[in-house]
């Protein structure tokens, strides 16, 4: 079996939906815990896997690229700007990263190693292919800024981070609300991951990077899931 784009975006789409429902769940329960802060934790990952998938596919003309505002607050975010300034950013980088965002990062990393030396679009066919990839990237980070917003909610020293990540969601907003049935085309095909399931496709990247590079996640940890709940294929990704 040969992993591909449009393979580990399934995928992502499904995990972001059941962080949605998971978190809904503990907001009903009252239950959130230390999670706002792991969920923070491991915001900048996710920030840099997003920008390079962003980054990975040049669009020309160049001024046709709309992605300029999200790829500033996701260059911010990946450098560290919500632990400095959180006022607690010591107690936050204490904490282990929230798993289920960590796998997200880490599928959005593989997607953009997948991507690495595509050609640039020039088409009007390539460009709406990228449109759709762009969108379906944006979207989760839209989907996490959504569910991140309660975590911290009612915690005064951490209302800066917060703003941030409501910039975040704001302007991927525009990009989450594409159709699925504009987000196909030809970059899902991409694929140069051979193996036997996709788990074992995404093991193999991670020990790769590991060994070659500084990985974007250091390991990967298995998930185990909720009770499905019905949701259309890849629909723009919101909290139930």
């Amino acid at each position: 079996m040969t992993t591909t784009v449009g393979m580990l975006l399934d995928d992502v789409h499904t995990r972001a939906w059941d962080l949605c429902a998971e978190l809904e769940d503990r907001r009903a329960e009252n239950r959130y815990g230390e999670r706002g802060l792991e969920v923070l934790a491991v915001w900048p990952r996710l920030a840099t896997a997003a920008l390079r998938v962003l980054d990975a596919v040049p669009l020309e003309p160049a001024w046709l690229d709309d992605m300029g505002s999200v790829r500033l607050v996701l260059g911010q975010v990946g450098r560290g700007v919500l632990e400095a300034t959180a006022d607690n950013g010591s107690a936050a980088a204490s904490l282990k990263p929230d798993p289920a965002v960590g796998e997200l990062a880490l599928r959005l990393g593989l997607i953009a190693d997948l991507l690495v030396g595509a050609k640039p679009a020039r088409t009007d066919v390539d460009r709406a292919a990228l449109e759709g990839l762009q969108a379906n990237v944006v979207s989760i980070v839209h989907a996490v800024a959504t569910v991140s917003l309660p975590l911290l909610q009612d915690r005064d020293h951490l209302q800066a981070p917060r703003s941030v990540l409501a910039a975040v969601k704001a302007r991927t907003e525009r990009f989450a609300m594409i159709p699925a049935e504009r987000r196909s085309g030809r970059y899902e095909d991409v694929g140069a991951v051979t193996s036997k399931s996709l788990d074992a496709a995404i093991s193999t990247w991670v020990h790769v990077v590991a060994e070659n590079s500084k990985p974007i996640i250091a390991k990967l940890t298995p998930v185990h899931r909720r009770p499905h709940r019905t949701r259309p294929s890849r629909t723009p990704a919101r909290c139930p």
